[in-house]
């Protein structure tokens, strides 16, 4: 009979899936940086991101912000919300995760290390900016 797709359809990723839409309306946008290139301290930067997803990361941080501060709680918000996909993800997917992680953790640990060639870490790096 017709129609008896629908009741099944997207049951198992329908709920990561609106998750992932979630989080890809929270990335900034081009406005975002364009008035992020317009910003003259650190304080500025942190205002404009208080109105973005990354706002709750920076909240209570002390006025003298640093950069790092600044990429840290930025980088912690994207860990999280990977987290949050790990946590509901279900197979195959979940496996996939784990590996994209294991991957993350082994170029980090390939960069760091020193008798790997010169030539291959700047590529090491390039690769870390991604993972």
């Amino acid at each position: 009979m017709y129609g008896f797709e629908a009741l099944t359809f997207n049951i198992h990723g329908g709920f990561l899936e609106a998750i992932v839409r979630g989080h890809r309306s929270g990335l900034l946008t081009t406005a975002d940086y364009n008035n992020l290139c317009q910003c003259e301290t650190l304080d500025d930067i942190k205002m404009h991101l208080s109105a973005t997803e990354y706002g709750p990361y920076l909240q209570n941080e002390p006025s003298p912000l640093h950069t790092t501060t600044i990429v840290e709680k930025c980088t912690l918000k994207l860990v999280d919300d990977y987290k949050n996909m790990l946590c509901q993800a279900t197979e195959p997917l979940s496996t996939f995760l784990e590996y994209i992680t294991q991957l993350s953790l082994h170029v980090r640990a390939l960069a760091l290390t020193p008798c790997v060639k010169v030539e291959f870490k700047s590529e090491l790096l390039w690769l870390m900016s991604f993972v």
